[in-house]
């Protein structure tokens, strides 16, 4: 767990890993900031709370609740089991034993760096490892994430393992997250289960009677959002993925979204996004948005302005507190925004920047909420 902590960069090294006082079998954990931690402890497994000693926060690692450490056990046992049998059986495959995954109803999709050995694939009794695979956790299908596609869409690579449903040529996950139904081709379409905190913060906006223009809308990610718990008027969805299009419209379907609640315009939005209407606009692309901040300056409401919640993965340096390094990115962008607007025409203000997650060491996705207002015209 240290290992872990240390490289995403967030382990305080200054101070020693200790037992509690609370004699509940639990650790502190010396850590620099807060910000991921959540995802890093649910990765490896392990619950966890947050508590704070003379300004100091720490990760407490409770050891004695049940998790998915023992499902872990079981899958090494198995696999050490069969490929025994035929003496192919070498300790350095528990590396390759991921012990953490996405699981999507009936679905595992492991991670990237899990099952690279060919033995995997090739070996005789494939299909017996898989099926007990499964078993142990419980599901009908698995998969594997590979490497992004590089092309416009962004579209995943996924390897099917196994699939013993009853519908074998199905490729297609589903979800229910904050009360919300998602649906998506997994070899077409991403879904990204870290984002699940700025879906949360977007549902508790107060939207009533306002409309809203989402120019990355993927399967409805933040849309849905919006719509549903946020209680948005309306939403104008962009997305110039046709599969991811298609996502879309079944969760608007199976969300029970009346039609003329979401108004789903597919192609580049530089193209298709409206003007002069919306009262946020959500720019959720990542690594970064850029290309699309005239078309959201545009898509304003030009009398009252708006709202650009603005997504972007920033990255900081070694040598400066991170928090640094985004008020960086916040006066560029602002400063970008107002070129486009108009400084003499335009006020902005940065009103809240939210941490979403890490995504590696010293890159953070992060959201700018800049709040842009028309000045008003003097009158003679």
């Amino acid at each position: 767990m240290r290992d872990r902590l240390t490289k995403k960069g967030i382990f305080d090294s200054n101070r020693k890993m200790r037992e509690t006082a609370t004699g509940k079998d639990e650790l502190e954990i010396p850590v620099t900031t807060i910000i991921g931690i959540g995802e890093i402890l649910h990765e490896i497994q392990f619950s966890h709370r947050i508590i704070q000693n003379n300004g100091a926060e720490k990760a407490v690692e409770n050891s004695a609740e049940p998790s998915k450490v023992s499902t872990f056990t079981q899958l090494v046992q198995h696999l050490k089991q069969v490929l025994t049998e035929n003496q192919e059986w070498n300790e350095e495959l528990v590396n390759d034993i991921p012990k953490h995954w996405e699981k999507h109803d009936d679905l595992i999709i492991f991670p990237i760096n899990s099952f690279q050995n060919s033995i995997w694939s090739n070996h005789a009794n494939s299909e017996r490892i898989w099926h007990k695979v499964c078993e142990i956790l419980k599901v009908t299908r698995l998969a594997k994430k590979s490497v992004i596609s590089d092309n416009d869409f962004r579209s995943p690579t996924v390897q099917i393992l196994f699939n013993e449903s009853k519908h074998p040529e199905n490729v297609w996950a589903t979800r229910k997250e904050n009360g919300i139904f998602y649906t998506w081709n997994i070899t077409k379409s991403m879904f990204s289960v870290g984002n699940i905190t700025e879906k949360q913060r977007v549902g508790k906006f107060n939207c009533k009677g306002q409309t809203i223009v989402d120019l990355f809308a993927g399967i409805g990610y933040f849309t849905l959002s919006y719509l549903i718990h946020a209680q948005a008027e309306r939403v104008f969805a962009c997305e110039w993925n046709p599969e991811a299009v298609k996502a879309l419209k079944l969760n608007l379907a199976k969300n029970k979204i009346e039609d003329t609640k979401c108004i789903v315009l597919e192609g580049d939005n530089r193209k298709t996004c409206p003007t002069d209407i919306a009262d946020h606009v959500n720019l959720g692309l990542l690594p970064s948005s850029s290309m699309s901040y005239e078309v959201a300056c545009k898509a304003l409401k030009q009398d009252s302005g708006g709202t650009l919640h603005i997504h972007a993965n920033v990255r900081s340096s070694s040598s400066s507190d991170p928090k640094t390094d985004w008020k960086k990115w916040c006066d560029t962008t602002e400063f970008e925004i107002r070129q486009i607007l108009g400084v003499d025409i335009w006020t902005t203000k940065q009103v809240h920047l939210e941490p979403v997650k890490s995504f590696a060491p010293r890159v953070h996705h992060l959201v700018l909420d800049l709040q842009c207002i028309p000045n008003k015209k003097s009158s003679n």
